[in-house]
């Protein structure tokens, strides 16, 4: 769900497991200020993204795992 109001995104992923960074300022980034991931009380994460500007989702994807790396979500944002 996206808040253009509070600037922030959440995105729910269910029965995932998280091997990133559980927190992350971006300052380079134009459109995301930082994230942040939690468990999910029903068993699997929550990705809470903080926004630099309202913003649309253009497309969103998966990635298949790599040789180096895991599952991936992919999202084309754009300010508003």
């Amino acid at each position: 769900s996206i808040d253009n109001q509070n600037l922030s995104m959440v995105i729910e992923i269910p029965y995932a497991a998280w091997n990133a960074m559980s927190h992350k300022v971006l300052n380079n980034s134009p459109v995301i200020d930082s994230y942040s991931v939690s468990s999910s009380s029903e068993g699997g994460v929550l990705l809470t993204v903080k926004l630099k500007a309202a913003i649309n989702v253009l497309w969103a994807s998966t990635l298949e795992p790599g040789p180096s790396s895991n599952h991936r979500i992919v999202f084309d944002l754009t300010r508003m």
